[in-house]
């Protein structure tokens, strides 16, 4: 954001002033998903568990005797087979 592309670019597009309007075009486009509060809740969450280490611990034992069911699909199933 601090101009220089705009200064070297042999068009002269002004790239700052895009670069915003496409930021502002992309939280719009979030706030109208609704997706933000679900985010918001879901860390909210992570961090109540992260204070309570007897509820961490609880829910340790809890996903490692569910982790088996889940089947290693996807990206995640290089990972999943080393954990």
């Amino acid at each position: 954001m601090c101009g220089a592309c705009a200064e070297v670019c042999p068009v002269k597009i002004e790239i700052p002033k895009l670069l915003l309007k496409l930021r502002s075009e992309v939280t719009e486009a979030k706030g109208r998903q609704g997706k933000g509060g679900l985010e918001r809740s879901a860390y909210r969450m992570f961090a109540w568990v992260m204070a309570h280490p007897k509820i961490y611990r609880l829910a340790g034992r809890i996903g490692a005797k569910l982790a088996p069911l889940v089947p290693p699909v996807g990206p995640l199933k290089k990972w999943a087979s080393q954990r």
